[in-house]
């Protein structure tokens, strides 16, 4: 088995997952033109098209809030990926997650 660096490995398993399931789309910053800041998505919107991988604007919390809406909603069955540039404003995602994600499964009164 060759060796593959780890943005190699992110880069064939996400081209593997929209080769598999049509409904697996990328969204983050500069992920679809340039590939992403680290080049992890390289060639990914070229192969699937502009509509499956999304440049999405600088807004870790829009990028999240849109994959789990489409999660909530059942859009993107295989999933989908979001991609953040940065550490620093993503600790805003994961103070989000558990209240955005809860709401939707509790009834009303």
């Amino acid at each position: 088995m060759p060796e593959v660096t780890l943005v190699e490995a992110v880069n064939l398993a996400l081209g593997r997952a929209m080769e598999d399931d049509p409904d697996v789309v990328v969204l983050g910053e500069d992920v679809g033109v340039n590939g992403g800041v680290f080049r992890a998505t390289a060639g990914l919107q070229k192969r699937f098209g502009a509509e499956r991988v999304l440049d999405t604007p600088l807004a870790e919390l829009l990028i999240s809030g849109l994959c789990v809406g489409m999660a909530a909603q059942g859009l993107g069955h295989g999933g989908a990926g979001a991609e953040a540039r940065r550490r620093d404003p993503v600790y805003g995602v994961y103070l989000s997650l558990p209240g955005s994600t809860g709401e939707p499964r509790i009834p009303n009164a």
